[in-house]
Order: structure tokens, then C-alpha cells, then sequence
């Protein structure tokens, strides 16, 4: 049974997508079948903070899940393989899993897919596809995407405005480094006005996010 506080219902025991951070519910739908469960379990086994890690097993589930369509998978995959979590680091390889996890829609991904190309990890440096997948990834709600594209546009001539929006939808996003770029360029007067008590205020929004190099600003 099943009950909600007011009534109680029979319980069918039909699998269904966990919430990312119920692990022990991400367990049991993904024993179930539900594969964007076994996603969502299989990075836990991965990053092994809420549970014994285990990066073979999370591979094992990380390969059904992506098969399956499942982004965040494939992400996962391209994890593993970038960081030599089981066998030999493998850039290429992570790149492959990367840009299929992007198309599938996970933008986590598509940063990931930005970032190889802006430092050439697996792919040869390449700022054209770099910026390309930093705006997909920023339109996604990624707020380094947003960050990282802004940082080449403010320090760029005639780009500076389209750069310190974008630092600004970092900072939105919960990115305390962008808010203390963003700082800098209030202080600067770099693509917005010039403002000494706004530039303060995101100095103090970094530090609180945990950006401890903007804390030295912040009074």
C-alpha cells in the first residue's frame, strides 16, 4: 500500500524514474528496469559520495542506460573514460560519449563537448566549436557554459556588453566565479556602467557561494 496522508492505495510495484538524489530508490527502479534510474545510479557508483563506489558496476549500468538514450549516460561514459576511472584514459573516446550526450539533449554535456574543444582534450583546440557548444550549454542552464563564453567575449573589442550579460546569467546560474568576473567588470566599467557599490555586492555573492578568492573584495 501506498498512502499519501489522506488515502491509501495497492501499491502495482510499477518502476519509476528515482529522484537524483534518493539513491537507495534509484537502486531499486533501476533493478526494476527503469533505465534513466540506472543513470542516475549508475554516476552515484561513480562519484561514490552516498554510496560504496563501484566503477565498474556504474559502467555496466552507465552502457544499458545510454543505449537506451539516456544522456546523462553517456555523459557518465564519457566520464569514465576521460578520467581512466575503469581501464586507460581514453580522450577520443570520452569526446564520442560527450557529443552523443549532448545530442540527446544533456547539457552538462554539450559544456563538456565546449570545453575539450577550447583546451584540445581529445579533440584539436578549435575556439569556433568551443563557442558554439558554451551557447548551447548556457541556453541549457549551465552556468559555466554561460561563464566561460562570457570571460572571451568581455576581453574581446566590440563583444564587451554580450560578455557581461552572459557572466551575469552565470552568476544567475549559481557560478560564483562568474559573479566575481562580472565584478571585475563593474569595477572596470567593461560592458556595463562603471559601479563600485555593484561590483561590492558581487564580490559578497561570490564569497557567499563559496568562490573564496572574491572574499578579499567583499568589504
Amino acid at each position: 500500500m501506498v498512502c499519501n496522508g489522506r488515502a491509501c492505495t495497492k501499491y502495482t510495484g510499477e518502476p519509476h524514474v528515482c529522484a537524483p538524489d534518493d539513491v537507495p530508490d534509484c537502486k531499486l527502479q533501476c533493478e526494476r528496469g527503469n533505465q534513466e534510474s540506472c543513470a542516475h545510479y549508475g554516476v552515484e557508483l561513480l562519484k561514490g559520495q552516498k554510496v560504496a563506489p563501484d566503477p565498474p558496476k556504474g559502467k555496466t549500468l552507465l552502457e544499458g542506460a545510454c543505449s537506451a538514450g539516456i544522456g546523462k549516460a553517456c555523459n557518465g561514459l564519457g566520464v569514465i573514460n576521460a578520467k581512466g576511472l575503469v581501464g586507460a584514459k581514453d580522450l577520443p573516446k570520452a569526446m564520442k560519449f560527450y557529443e552523443q550526450a549532448c545530442e540527446q539533449g544533456y547539457m552538462n554535456a554539450c559544456f563538456n563537448v565546449a570545453y575539450a574543444h577550447d583546451i584540445g582534450q581529445g579533440v584539436p583546440v578549435d575556439q569556433d566549436s568551443a563557442a558554439l557548444y558554451y551557447v548551447r550549454s548556457c541556453a541549457g542552464g549551465v552556468g559555466l557554459g554561460c561563464m566561460n563564453l562570457g570571460i572571451k567575449l568581455i576581453e574581446k573589442k566590440g563583444h564587451e556588453a554580450e560578455g557581461a550579460a552572459l557572466l551575469a546569467r552565470g552568476c544567475s546560474g549559481g557560478v560564483g566565479h562568474a559573479c566575481h568576473k562580472l565584478a571585475l567588470a563593474q569595477q572596470r566599467g567593461e560592458g556595463v556602467p562603471k559601479d563600485e557599490t555593484r561590483a561590492k555586492t558581487l564580490y559578497r555573492q561570490a564569497c557567499d557561494m563559496g568562490h573564496a578568492p572574491a572574499c578579499g573584495f567583499a568589504n
